[in-house]
């Protein structure tokens, strides 16, 4: 059991007086222009699609819900233990 827990604190110790690692200085200044060099300005005509498109998946929830809630108002509540069962006998190897 000692052994164990030396090999434990032996391997969680191993990293200890290790260097943390250095990024490479130009680094953030290639991700920067690379990001400035993708972005496009969005046309008027592609921001009036994804706005239609936005409200009409919103639209499309909310009639959904609402719906789902109406249509869950009008039936009757029904225990689960008054519900008949698909299968009656459940021993399936005989």
């Amino acid at each position: 059991m000692k052994s164990e827990n030396d090999w434990r604190e032996q391997v969680l110790n191993s990293m200890k007086d290790s260097q943390r690692a250095q990024p490479n200085k130009a680094l953030f200044g290639k991700i920067e222009s690379r990001w400035n060099a993708m972005q496009q300005p969005v046309s008027s005509s592609e921001l009036r699609r994804m706005m239609v498109a936005a409200a009409l998946v919103i639209s499309l929830n909310v009639w959904g819900i609402l719906h789902f809630t109406q249509k869950q108002g009008n039936q009757e509540r029904v225990s689960p233990y008054e519900q008949t069962t698909l299968i009656s006998n459940y021993n399936l190897y005989e």
